[in-house]
């Protein structure tokens, strides 16, 4: 979603997604030719998923997210951004209609498998 340049999404162990193009990591695991799934886990600590939006944003919340951005750049700058106050300034950008880029701060968005080459 912040990244112009991702190509697709990846979920664990879910049919349906809200990307056109989603690949199911468990799937692609388990295909592995001579290897077996050791673990696999989504690991969201620190992620908000209420304050998820999907679909189009507006113009007035793209102006505001940038806004958002410039001013986490600006503290982050003067050593002035601490992982509350992040928390505190995306719930508010939120309210406000921005779409939140929780991963500026210390939210974990990634899937993690391990596989056994048997």
């Amino acid at each position: 979603r912040f990244n112009t340049d991702h190509k697709a999404t990846f979920r664990l162990n879910k049919k349906e997604s809200w990307s056109p193009c989603s690949h199911d990591i468990g799937l692609l695991a388990k295909g592995l030719v001579g290897g077996r799934v050791v673990s696999a886990e989504v690991q969201d600590q620190g992620y908000d998923h209420s304050m998820m939006r999907l679909g189009a944003e507006d113009e007035s919340a793209a102006i505001i997210r940038q806004r958002a951005f410039q001013l986490y750049c600006r503290l982050n700058d003067r050593q002035m951004l601490t992982p509350p106050l992040v928390e505190e300034l995306n719930r508010f950008f939120f309210s406000l209609g921005a779409t939140v880029d929780q991963l500026v701060g210390l939210a974990l968005a990634q899937i993690q498998v391990v596989v056994k080459k048997m």
